[in-house]
C-alpha cells in the first residue's frame, strides 16, 4: 500500500508540474516585452510623460556616481531563493525594469524586516518595495529637509494574511476560551489594519524577524503571525506552516521607498510612469513573479529522485 502512494504520489506531483509548466507562461523578461509591447514600459526615463530638466540631471548625476543600487527585500513570494541559489520573484524583474529604466544597475538582495529598516536608515540599502505608504512614513520636519521616506504611489497590493503552525487549535475555539494572542513585525502597519477589521479580541505581540515567528507558533506562544501575504515564502523550508487569508480581506499596498534625500528624483520619476500607465506593465511582472513563485513552491514538493525522473 505504501508503495502505491508512492507510486500515486509521485505520478501526481509529475503531471501537475508538466501541466504547470506548460499552461503558464515564462518569466523571463522577453516574453513580457514580447507579449506586452502595447503596455507602456518606457525604454528610458526620459520617455516617461512630465520628466523635468531638473530630475534629468539627476539621473544622470546618479549614473555617473553609482554603479549599482541596492534593493532590499524580505524573503517572500515576491524574492524568494530558487533551488539554484538564485533569488527570483516580482522583485527580480521590477529591478530588471528600473536597471532598463534609469541605466543604473538595481540589485536585489534579501533582509529579514529589522536588517531591512535598519539599513534604509543608514543608507547601506538604497530602495525597497516592502514598504506600505502612510502620512507618517511620508512626514517631515518644519524645514522640510527631515524626511522619514520618500515614496511612490502603489506598485503591488498585497492581502493581509494568517499564518498558522498545521497543530495548532482553530481560532474559533480559542477565541471562546480567552483573547487570541497575534505576532506582528515591529514597525508594520499591519496591527493597525487588524484592529481596524478584527472581529474578534487580541493581545499583540511584536516581533523583529520570521524565524522569530516561527519560534513562538512551533511554541504555541502565540496563536498566529499576521502579515502580508508574501512573508509565507519564508516559512516554506519548515514543511508545518500554513498560511491563509485573513477575513474579512484586508488589502495592504506597498510602495517604491528610500530614505536617502538625494535618490528623491528617483521616486518622483518612477511615480511619473506609474501615472503614466506604466503601473500596467508593473502588474504584469507581479503575476509573472508570482507564477515564478508557485513554480518554486511546487518543486520544494518534488523529490530529487522525482525530479531526475521528470528531467
Amino acid at each position: 500500500m505504501n508503495q502505491i502512494l508512492k507510486v500515486s504520489r509521485t505520478v501526481f506531483l509529475i503531471l501537475a508540474t508538466l501541466i504547470f509548466v506548460v499552461a503558464s507562461p515564462g518569466c523571463k523578461k522577453s516574453d513580457a516585452v514580447t507579449r506586452n509591447s502595447e503596455m507602456p514600459r518606457y525604454a528610458s526615463f526620459r520617455d516617461i510623460p512630465g520628466v523635468t530638466d531638473d530630475e534629468i540631471k539627476a539621473v544622470e548625476e546618479f549614473r555617473r556616481k553609482y554603479s549599482f543600487f541596492i534593493y532590499g527585500s524580505n524573503p517572500a513570494t515576491e524574492a524568494f531563493t530558487d533551488r539554484d541559489g538564485k533569488i527570483s520573484g516580482f522583485s527580480v524583474l521590477f529591478c530588471e525594469w528600473l536597471t532598463e529604466l534609469f541605466g543604473i544597475q538595481f540589485k536585489p538582495a534579501l533582509y529579514e524586516w529589522n536588517e531591512l529598516i535598519d539599513g534604509l536608515e543608514s543608507g547601506a540599502i538604497d530602495f525597497t518595495g516592502d514598504l506600505t505608504a502612510t502620512e507618517e512614513r511620508r512626514k517631515t520636519s518644519v524645514d522640510d529637509q527631515d524626511h522619514i521616506y520618500f515614496m511612490t504611489d502603489a506598485i503591488a497590493s498585497r492581502v493581509i494574511k494568517l499564518i498558522r503552525h498545521v497543530d495548532s487549535m482553530p481560532l474559533i475555539d480559542v477565541a471562546a476560551l480567552r483573547p487570541l494572542r497575534y505576532a506582528f513585525l515591529r514597525g508594520t502597519t499591519t496591527e493597525n489594519e487588524i484592529k481596524l477589521h478584527s472581529n474578534e479580541e487580541f493581545k499583540s505581540i511584536f516581533i523583529d524577524d520570521y524565524s522569530e515567528a516561527y519560534d513562538l507558533l512551533k511554541s504555541d506562544k502565540v496563536d498566529a503571525f499576521i502579515d502580508e501575504g508574501p512573508a509565507e515564502a519564508a516559512f516554506d523550508v519548515y514543511g508545518d506552516i500554513v498560511a491563509r487569508d485573513f477575513f474579512p480581506l484586508i488589502f495592504s499596498p506597498v510602495s517604491l521607498s528610500t530614505q536617502k534625500k538625494e535618490l528623491e528624483s528617483v521616486i518622483s520619476v518612477v511615480q511619473k510612469a506609474l501615472e503614466g500607465g506604466g503601473i500596467q506593465y508593473i502588474t504584469y511582472l507581479y503575476n509573472l513573479g508570482h507564477e515564478a513563485y508557485v513554480k518554486h513552491k511546487l518543486s520544494l514538493q518534488i523529490t530529487d529522485e522525482e525530479l531526475t525522473y521528470i528531467k
